[in-house]
Parts: C-alpha cells; structure tokens; sequence
C-alpha cells in the first residue's frame, strides 16, 4: 500500500493520498485510493490512472479511485482509515444528463442489473466504464457468464475488455453474432499477420561481428518475475558478469525492494543482491524501454548481452491490451541490441504460441519448424508471445543474433518446492479442489521445473554455436493425469472423477458465483465444448521435440529430474505452507451423499441451458 500511496502523492496536483484494501463481496477484495486535490488543480480518475499505469505495474493499481475535499482524522491529528467512506455510498459526479445515463431498452437494463449485482453498487449509469466502477479481470467472468445464461449463447470474455460501457456492450452484442464470439480463424490470422512489423531503423549498426568473450555486462528483463528470479540467480551462477536488470519501478531502491521480495517468496537464499546486481528503472511498454534516449544510449554501450524475459503474463485481457508491453517491449529490446554494438539476445518464449489447433494433426513439432499458424489461438497471452516471435524472425534476417527459448508448462523448484501459483496446471488442481471433481482426461502431462529450466537455458545460451536457434524446455519424463489424481488423493483430496463437460459445467457455475474459482483468470479456455483429447491438451502437452535442448546439455550437468510422487508430495507441502492449497477435509459419509446428490441435481439443470 505504501508504494502506491508514495506515487499517488508524488502526482502534480495531489495533496494526500490514502489506499486500502477493502471487502467488497464475500471472497472478492478492491484496492481503493482516496485522494485530496490541491485547490487551484482538477484531475479526472481516468487522468489519475493513466498517470499510475506509467509507474505501477497492474496488480498494484487501484480498483476505485475516491477524489474527497479532506481526509477524516482522528482527535490526534492522524489519517483515520476506519471513518473512510465506502465507495458504493458515495454519490457520483457525472457531467451528463442523468436521462442519459439511464437504459434504453431490455438487454441494457439487463446488462445494469448484472453490473449492480457484480460490483456491489446500484449507481451505474449505461455509459460508465466496468473497469473505473472497480471491474477488474476476476469480475469480468462473473459478468459474461452471467449473460451467458441469460442469453443462452456463447460469449466471448474479450467482448467486454472492448466494450466496456453497458451501451458499448449492449450494441456489440446486438451486432453480427460473428463479432461478439470472436473474428473466424481466417480473420484472426490476417489481423495477427498484420501485427507483424518491424521497425525499418532496427538493424546493425554495423557489419555483423559478434564478440566471442564471456559477456561482462548482461541486461535482464523480467528479473521480478518467477522465471526472471530464478535466470537471475543462474547468470550469477554461471557467469561473473553484472547483471543489470530492467525492473518498472518508481526508483532504483524500489526496484531492489522487488527483486528481494521475489527472492523471500521463492526462499532463494543464495542469490544475492549485491553489487553486481544493477537497478535500472524502466518501461518494457514505452518507446526505448522507458528511458530518456541519452540513459538508452549509454547504457547500450555497456551491455554485450540480453536475456529479454519480461512480459505481461494474462489470459484473461485480449492481445490490444498486451500489445504495448509484450510485443512492442520486444521491438524495443532489438532496437537496444543493434545501438552502439551489436548484442545477443536470449528471448524466453513459450510453447503456447503452438497451440493453434492446426498443429492437432502434427506427430511432433521440431524446434526448426517455422512458426506458421496463429489461427485458433486461445488467448490474448499466446496471440502477443507469436507476434512476437514473427517480430524476431524479422530481425534475425536483417542479421541480429536471437534465440528463442519456448517454456511449456514450468513447475517450482524440485528442491524447495515453491511454485507460481498463477500457473495454469496448478490452477487447474486448485479449482478441482475448491469443486470436490476432478474431469477425467487422457492426458499425459509435461512439467519443468523451474530450477532446471533456468539452469538449461543460462547454459544453453553461453553456446555460441546456437545463436539464432529456437529451443524447447521439456521434461523428458512425463505423467498422467490419473497419476497426478492418485497422488492428489494419497495426500488426502477426495475428488470424483467426472466427465470433462460434466466438470466444465460446475466449473462454469461457480466462476458465475465466486471470484476465488482458481480457474477464472483462465475463463476463455473453458466456454466451448471439446471432446477429451483437446480437452487433455488444456494441461498435457502435445508432443514437442526437444532434441537440440537435449544435445546442448549433453556435456553439461544439468539433468531435468522426473516429476514423482515424492516431487509432487513437496510442492503440496509448500502449498498448503503458503495457504494456496487448504489442508484436506474429510467429509462424513452422510456429507457425501448429501454433495453427490447435489451434483446430480446441479448436472440435471445446468443440461437443460444451451450453450455450455
């Protein structure tokens, strides 16, 4: 909170400011900003959010912003946060007629209805934002399975991320059914393609020669991040080089403060940041990374290499809203790598841009194979990591030196056991534990974890034979989906195996009820129908080669260890430490009658709806 209160109040024009953490509903909280103008200024919420988005990463930034004339105090003078008023009770400013504000027809009284129910406040009016009223990415599935029930027809989550007034929603919803349920895959390959574009003065400098040496100065982007914590403990492991790491920070000494509170999460106690750690502050979604163009060049003459791991992880927001930091954020770390000299660049991928269903009918994916197909692809997420891609394969024949480094799914370290808990496959686990159901799937599952991944790919990347050359992270060793079960319930989960459409539809039900279903963020992969086998790939992978990976780390000690029982037994034990996994519950066996029958009944009427 103290970070987001030290930015808002360096903000010209703002006197004070406060932020809570409030409840809103049961399982749902909101950050709230209230905040005292200095007299002679006027800024908007929307002004205000601009200004934090250039500094604050999305997680930290406010769900409300409250604007007061004075801050309620206590008899001593101090801020009293409990006299806060409640940002559902306040009256709201609006500079249109109230008449305006008001439905038009039914669909957007519907629309109002569900927006009041889902964000806890009847002052709504059809042209405010869901997302400046307190919407965020877990309520916005509340919303559209809502209206999916409603309307009985399938609905895309990015619709509202578009559209996201009720009258914006309403016409888009009253438009062709083509546009609310997403462009054909034809449409979206051309839209994709047409992404792919790389600035003209992004080239060498130079006549390629790339130095041979041992790199003395890295740039590491991502370094807060769960694969960036650990690459950064690997390139201070492997290498003596100084590790500047690009972090969106409000200053250097804040950006420690991020990187060693990523380092207590992951109990990382030998990775140290002293002085070979370098803070820069910047932007992957601004133009030169965020930095004035004298810092972008100067710094560009200390560096020799990169390893460009930052991104906006999200499956939930489409790919406009990840385009600035995914995708331009790239063509920014080229233009990087081409001033002053000619440098490396590492880019961590991931296997999801794959994942286009024209790859169903593929025995095995080679490393070498082009990536041709972005048709089908099932999020905002894979969409930027493949425009991307497109972007490097660009650069890489103008001469520029890229390797490409795909992760599939990344579990924690093998040792520890502590895990990203924003990971599909353990979201996945979460969300059969919250229904009691696990879907019964004939997958074959592929974790890394992420103490090898890190190690292979610093390994990889000092082999400068490779450069330019594209690798997959895989585990030699894989599991089933039934093993995983098994060993779920050995440590004492009572899930029932249930048909995959069958779970598909409680799941879908309590997402409509709860914003702590572990599995919302991840809605889009869940509205449509699929039969087993592509219902098995949402958590096992396809068959990707991995041999170049393999021939690399031949001579090396690095050795990805199979994923077991035993490692398994671990990463639950860190869970339930960490409170992302409960401790198991029995239930009695009159309790198990009464739940058994009450899936039954929900299955009876949930088949009734269309659409699911």
């Amino acid at each position: 909170m103290s970070e987001i209160e030290a930015v808002l109040s360096q903000l010209a024009g703002v006197q004070q400011a406060v932020v809570t953490l409030q409840q809103r509903q049961q399982n749902d909280q909101q950050l709230v900003a209230y905040i005292v103008l200095q007299s002679e200024h006027s800024l908007t919420s929307e002004q205000i959010r601009l200004a934090l988005k250039e500094q604050l990463p999305a997680y930290m930034l406010p769900n409300r912003i409250v604007q007061l004339d004075a801050l309620p105090l206590t008899p001593s003078g101090k801020i009293d946060r409990r006299a806060l008023p409640e940002p559902g009770l306040l009256p709201q400013k609006s500079t249109t007629d109230p008449a305006e504000e008001q439905p038009r027809n039914e669909l957007e009284a519907t629309l109002l209805t569900i927006w009041q129910q889902v964000l806890g406040t009847r002052q709504i009016g059809i042209h405010d934002n869901f997302f400046e009223l307190g919407g965020h990415s877990l309520l916005a599935p509340q919303v559209m399975l809502k209206l999916r029930t409603i309307l009985q027809r399938p609905l895309a989550l990015r619709i509202l991320f578009e559209a996201p007034t009720i009258a914006q929603l309403a016409q888009a919803i009253a438009n062709d059914q083509q546009q609310v349920s997403g462009l054909p895959a034809s449409e979206q390959q051309t839209t994709l393609w047409n992404e792919v574009f790389l600035d003209e003065s992004i080239s060498p400098e130079y006549p390629v020669q790339l130095p041979t040496a041992e790199p003395q100065s890295i740039l590491l982007t991502g370094a807060n991040g769960f694969v960036g914590i650990y690459l950064l403990r690997e390139l201070l492991r492997q290498t003596s080089a100084t590790i500047y790491c690009l972090i969106r920070a409000s200053s250097q000494d804040a950006g420690r403060q991020k990187l060693q509170q990523a380092i207590d999460t992951y109990q990382l106690q030998d990775c140290y940041l002293d002085k070979r750690v370098v803070i820069v502050t910047g932007d992957l979604a601004q133009p030169l990374l965020g930095l004035a163009q004298v810092q972008f060049k100067e710094l560009s003459m200390h560096i020799d290499t990169i390893y460009h791991c930052g991104a906006w992880v999200n499956f939930t927001y489409p790919y406009h809203m990840l385009r600035a930091t995914n995708v331009g954020g790239t063509q920014e770390i080229l233009r990087f790598a081409c001033l002053s000299r000619l440098k490396r660049v590492h880019f961590i991928s991931t296997l999801g841009v794959l994942s286009s269903p024209a790859y169903s009918f593929t025995q095995r994916i080679r490393e070498d194979d082009p990536l041709q197909h972005c048709e089908g692809l099932s999020n905002g997420y894979a969409e930027s990591k493949w425009v991307a891609e497109q972007i490097i394969r660009l650069a890489q024949g103008r001469g520029i030196p890229v390797s490409v480094y795909r992760a599939g799914l990344i579990s924690g370290d093998s040792q520890a056991g502590l895990n990203a808990t924003s990971q599909l496959i353990w979201a996945f686990i979460k969300g059969c534990i919250q229904l009691g159901y696990a879907p019964e799937l004939p997958a074959r599952i592929n974790l890394a974890p992420i103490d090898y991944v890190s190690a292979a790919i610093v390994a990889l990347a000092r082999q400068q034979q490779d450069a330019g050359s594209a690798f997959h992270m895989q585990n030699p060793h894989t599991f089933s989906w039934k093993s995983l079960l098994k060993w779920l319930r050995t440590a004492g989960y009572e899930l029932k195996s249930i048909p995959y459409e069958q779970w598909r539809s409680l799941v879908l039900e309590q997402m409509e009820r709860r914003t702590d279903q572990a599995l919302n963020p991840f809605l889009p992969l869940f509205t449509k129908k699929l039969s087993p086998r592509q219902a098995a790939s949402l958590i096992g992978e396809r068959s990707f080669d991995f041999s170049r990976t393999s021939a690399g780390l031949r001579h090396s000690p690095i050795i990805c260890p199979p994923i077991d029982e035993k490692v398994m037994n671990v990463y639950i034990k860190a869970f339930r430490d960490s409170g992302f996994l409960p401790e198991p519950v029995v239930l009695p066996q009159a309790d198990r009658i009464h739940t058994s029958n009450h899936l039954q009944r929900i299955w009876q009427a949930l088949g009734k709806r269309s659409g699911r």
